[in-house]
């Protein structure tokens, strides 16, 4: 550091990547003699090292998808003893998204917004190129169109009447530095649809189980209140051929050999699916 007493004010910034898919190094402006404390959250996102300097590696936990809040509490003998906070936004891992809907009523018209974890811009996690959407399938008479999709939203159309009695339901694939995400969605504008969404959420062990999201809250489901007598999940090789099944609400593909499979469950009259990699 210089001679001149410095400006508070200078010290805005940790510097460092706004992604990160495994370690990233990250450091503050200031010299080693400065009393620094580095904290980040959530607490199960990674860990570092460098506690007390003025820079720190960062290494990802290799489950976590998500924000990363990395903060740095510095105090100064040279600006009086005083302390500030520096804050940075890191995405960590590969995308990570769910949607929001907007419906007008005079024109037909659904707009689905992806949006990051608890509503943040999905901008930060840097996904390149623009998410990929297929429509797998439609319920409603007559059919809704839902092939308009651009970047982060696609528009379905359907009666200028103002019903809501239909859906759409999409794969989309989005892809960044870290990997790639294919999360499947259904959307319809009925009042209570677009707060009860579905989809497969897996952990490490190969177990991929039906998650009913609310806003932005998304937890395991184990009793639907109306459960479809013909429900079913089943999982079918890359060929197009059936090779496991389950009555339950999660299944366990652990067993199988390694390929891709398709997940496939009947929920509130439509058909969720999901590529996944064993």
């Amino acid at each position: 550091m210089d001679s001149r007493k410095p400006k508070w004010s200078e010290y805005t910034d940790i510097i460092g990547s706004s992604n990160i898919c495994t370690t990233g190094i990250y450091s503050v402006p200031v010299s080693n003699d400065a009393t620094i404390v580095w904290s980040i959250s959530p607490t199960n996102a990674g860990t570092f090292q460098g506690q007390g300097t003025n820079q720190i590696q960062f290494s990802l936990n290799t489950s976590y998808s998500g924000l990363v809040t990395l903060s740095a509490q510095i105090t100064l003998v040279e600006c009086d003893g005083r302390t500030v906070t520096l804050t940075k936004q890191v995405w960590g891992g590969k995308p990570n998204f769910n949607f929001d809907t907007e419906w007008d009523p005079a024109s037909g018209r659904l707009t689905i917004i992806l949006v990051g974890p608890n509503g943040s811009n999905i901008s930060l996690q840097g996904i390149s190129p623009d998410p990929s959407w297929v429509v797998t399938g439609t319920a409603g008479n007559p059919s809704p169109t839902a092939n308009n999709c651009t970047g982060f939203e696609c528009v379905a159309r359907g009666p200028r009447d103002g019903s809501t009695d239909w859906s759409v339901q999409y794969d989309i694939t989005a892809t960044n530095a870290c990997g790639t995400s294919i999360v499947s969605i259904s959307a319809s504008p009925r009042a209570g649809i677009a707060q009860r969404r579905y989809n497969f959420v897996s952990n490490p062990n190969y177990v991929y189980t039906i998650n009913t999201i609310e806003g932005d809250v998304s937890k395991p489901v184990e009793n639907f209140e109306h459960l479809q007598q013909d429900f079913i999940i089943k999982v079918y090789d890359f060929t197009g051929n059936p090779v496991l099944e389950t009555k339950e609400t999660k299944i366990d593909i652990s067993n199988l050999k390694s390929g891709i499979y398709i997940l496939k469950a009947l929920i509130d009259d439509t058909v969720l699916t999901k590529k996944v990699f064993r």
